[in-house]
């Protein structure tokens, strides 16, 4: 996960829930314009199918923190 990941963007929870080739992940950013291009990122991986936007919040610290879940191809899973 970490060499699709550009800076400033942190991921907390790579790895913390995976059913039916889904991942779920959590993580924070400085703001919008960088959440969108992560999330590019992540949709132009080829093992990667889809890519869903489940929950954003801005921080008391004024960051974006996020929740997304990533559906794999099956076989990449295995």
């Amino acid at each position: 996960m970490s060499n699709l990941t550009i800076t400033n963007v942190q991921i907390y929870t790579p790895d913390t829930y995976i059913e039916n080739g889904v991942i779920k992940i959590s993580g924070e950013t400085k703001n919008f314009e960088t959440l969108g291009q992560q999330i590019i990122i992540l949709k132009e991986e080829a093992a990667i199918n889809k890519v869903n936007l489940e929950k954003i919040s801005i921080t008391k610290e004024a960051k974006i923190s996020f929740d997304l879940s990533l559906s794999f191809n099956h076989d990449i899973l295995r």
